[in-house]
């Protein structure tokens, strides 16, 4: 793989990197819902006890919730409690989403990555399992389910395809990864499978590398745009044409 996206990027300087981030990306982002559900499921028994819901998710939540320790109140988009005397870490947030804890603002579709990388990492530090090695039973369950949901809020967030589905969920307008695309992207897609097909030569390759690249930027593009004027019937239609993209790319490089 690795000798294939050398040549690729050789011939298309830049195109390489971001075929390796696709095949990565794939199908993952349709997998973290479920393991998300699973892992708010497991903290309800904290939940239920100690959340005081003050807005929905994803809207720049103020959310409180008591701390289990100290029975202070605490931000649902906190990880530990605010309380610095206290500290205590804090179950998964019951109605904070992945922009609250990791970006703190709104949901949007344009993300600063470089800061989403740091506030990743600082937050890996706090709740790290390693940290909780000699701390009770309970706190090291919840160690790992901040770990846990931090990673995948992380990769969601991150990756342009998997925040544009969470972005949907989150409105209630969730896109399957079997959704069907509008004709004309359906035949583009049908167009650069033949081409990906008849491909023999690594100027080819990478000439379809580079167009193929082109054409996620412009949907990353108007995806953004979508979302920021609130249209999210447009920003369904081109999840999914960013989708039939990422299997283009995919294809290709599975080939070369």
């Amino acid at each position: 793989m690795n000798a294939k996206l050398a040549r690729l990027g050789r011939l298309a300087p830049g195109v390489a990197g971001g075929f390796r981030h696709w095949a990565r990306a794939g199908a993952a982002h349709c997998q973290r819902w479920p393991r998300w559900q699973a892992q708010q499921r497991q903290q309800q028994g904290w939940q239920r006890n100690y959340t005081t819901p003050t807005r929905m998710p994803g809207g720049g939540s103020s959310a409180t919730r008591t701390c289990w320790r100290c029975q202070q109140e605490t931000s649902q988009a906190s990880v530990l409690c605010e309380n610095t005397q206290c500290a205590a870490i804090q179950p998964v947030a019951a109605v904070a989403a992945y922009f609250d804890v990791l970006v703190g603002g709104p949901p949007t579709f344009d993300v600063d990555t470089a800061q989403l990388r740091r506030s990743f990492l600082r937050l890996q530090q706090a709740v790290h399992p390693d940290s909780f090695s000699q701390r009770a039973a309970a706190e090291r369950q919840l160690a790992d389910a901040q770990s846990a949901w931090i990673n995948e809020a992380y990769a969601t967030l991150r990756d342009p395809l998997a925040r544009a589905h969470y972005l949907l969920r989150l409105r209630g307008r969730a896109v399957g990864e079997e959704a069907t695309a509008d004709a004309q992207t359906l035949a583009e897609a049908m167009a650069a499978r033949e081409e990906i097909e008849a491909a023999t030569t690594e100027a080819q390759a990478a000439e379809l590398a580079q167009r193929i690249g082109e054409q996620v930027a412009a949907a990353e593009a108007t995806l953004s745009r979508a979302f920021g004027g609130g249209d999210l019937d447009a920003a369904q239609r081109l999840t999914v044409r960013l989708q039939y993209l990422r299997r283009a790319a995919q294809a290709l490089q599975s080939r070369w």
